[in-house]
């Protein structure tokens, strides 16, 4: 049970705390003072909670639709408009959580997909020695009917406190079926529909 002895301290089970002088701030929580305690005498005093928390979320939605492939050849990675995301990490030591969404058709389609941080490709398999890119994600798209998700999660390390952009970029690899974003490739009638993808970044306290 904890006795109220004044505004400046607090007992309980025969331990006097004393509370802090100055007052928290979001995200601080009350802990004893190393430096200043007893088994009769403890002071009190604000500190940063512990790491893990969530300090920020943004995101990015995109509803529009586009596409790659096709008879104009689009092997190459490029980025795919509007899904992007920006964030500053208010410290050094936080960590940058990525969820990404991507809704996706094709008749006949190779796609890859690489995450980038700025102009950087993260969360890619190990590719040293082969003549191929580094990839985050890779799909077969061969069904028109259909709308295929690709989700990643990735906790990134930026070591910054400047913005970052992070970027989803694509390539497709086909005869002439170019592989759509947010829309069904057989996109008549009944099978008009409409999607949304989605960029998410949130920083993670250490």
């Amino acid at each position: 049970m904890i006795i109220i002895k004044s505004k400046h301290y607090l007992v309980t089970s025969g331990i006097r705390l004393k509370l802090p002088s100055t007052t928290g701030s979001a995200g601080q929580v009350l802990s004893v003072a190393s430096a200043n305690h007893s088994t009769t005498n403890a002071e009190l005093e604000f500190a940063a909670a512990g790491g893990g928390k969530i300090l920020q979320v943004v995101q990015t939605v995109k509803t529009d639709t586009t596409s790659r492939g096709g008879s104009s050849g689009t092997d190459a990675l490029a980025a795919i408009s509007g899904l992007s995301v920006d964030i500053t990490p208010s410290a050094t030591t936080s960590k940058i959580y990525i969820i990404t969404n991507l809704k996706l058709s094709s008749t006949n389609c190779w796609a890859r997909f690489q995450l980038r941080r700025g102009s950087t490709a993260i969360y890619t398999g190990n590719n040293t020695g082969l003549s191929i890119t580094d990839t985050t994600s890779f799909i077969y798209l061969a069904n028109q009917f259909q709308m295929f998700n690709i989700n990643d999660n990735f906790l990134d390390s930026p070591n910054t406190t400047s913005q970052i952009t992070y970027q989803v970029y694509w390539g497709a690899r086909t005869d002439s079926s170019a592989m759509f974003l947010n829309q069904t490739s057989y996109n008549t009638g009944n099978w008009l529909i409409r999607t949304a993808s989605s960029i998410t970044a949130m920083e993670v306290s250490a």
